[in-house]
């Protein structure tokens, strides 16, 4: 039987697709990888209720059961670039890209619960995907000018995105817009001064846009910034990330700083808001427990 020149193209592409999966499967990376990934899907089949606890599979589990597949994505996605042309056309990755983003939403968020927990072996397999897939996304823009208009877009997506009802798919959706705008830092290569116009423009999005990329490059030059979305946030996601900051910043601050973060922290009206919120509560402990000490 004779094949196609078109055949034969797609038989090329698929088997190179193949061989990365393959050289992909590194001991380093994919037994321990997937061995976090199953755990948290496990925990994620547990509800707890009133009466005791049950399993049920929900859309968490599918997403992260999805995560496993992250290293050989991110393998596809620095063999192909923004695409392969062929004689046939041209197979790009805009999609492929876009998944890579919606994923390591999840796992910033998945890190976030390893760091409340203290596990340190899958803190540093969560931390080596979470480098490498931003990596490949940043590897995607071509320079500063189009990744500070992608973060733009970023930043209005989130103020869309927050119009949309509370639930678990609208924090994996914000969670995937930061991940992208801190995969982005540093080609967008915003100075200290561009960051305080963009927080006090007012805008919500822009001032999630100067968390995100915070996380990415800590700037104490931007600490009044930080402690205004701790005592003055506009919502827990916002909070959640300015007290994640200032926890990578505290041994950098200066004994006024210190005092003042503290003050913050310790405010009723911000203690309030946190509540019994793990995601906030945790890395506010965290936080006072390391003033306190210094």
């Amino acid at each position: 039987m004779q094949v196609s020149h078109k055949d034969q193209n797609t038989n090329i592409l698929v088997s190179s697709l193949l061989d990365v999966i393959n050289k992909s499967l590194t001991p380093k990376l994919s037994d321990w990888w997937v061995k976090v990934i199953l755990i948290a899907a496990l925990l994620s089949l547990i509800e707890i209720r009133s009466d005791g606890w049950k399993l049920a599979f929900s859309v968490t589990t599918l997403i992260l059961l999805s995560l496993i597949w992250l290293p050989f994505l991110l393998k596809i996605l620095s063999l192909v670039g923004g695409g392969i042309k062929t004689e046939v056309g041209e197979v790009n990755t805009p999609g492929l890209i876009d998944l890579v983003a919606r994923l390591l939403g999840v796992i910033n968020d998945i890190g976030d619960q390893v760091d409340d927990k203290n596990i340190n072996k899958a803190r540093e397999i969560i931390n080596e995907a979470r480098r490498e897939a931003e990596r490949e996304i940043a590897a995607q823009i071509p320079d500063k000018a189009a990744a500070r208009k992608r973060c733009e877009e970023l930043a209005k997506r989130y103020q869309e995105i927050r119009k949309e009802p509370p639930g678990q798919q609208r924090t994996y959706k914000m969670s995937q817009t930061i991940a992208e705008i801190r995969a982005l830092a540093s080609v967008a290569d915003y100075s200290s001064q561009e960051l305080d116009r963009l927080f006090k423009s007012n805008s919500t999005g822009n001032r999630i846009l100067v968390l995100a990329i915070l996380q990415a490059c800590p700037d104490i030059a931007l600490f009044d910034s930080i402690t205004a979305s701790i005592q003055d946030s506009r919502s827990a996601f916002e909070q959640s990330m300015a007290l994640r900051i200032s926890e990578n910043l505290v041994e950098k601050l200066n004994d006024e700083q210190k005092k003042r973060l503290r003050e913050v922290i310790e405010n009723e009206e911000v203690k309030k808001h946190i509540g019994s919120d793990d995601s906030r509560k945790i890395p506010a402990e965290r936080i006072l427990k390391s003033l306190i000490a210094g």
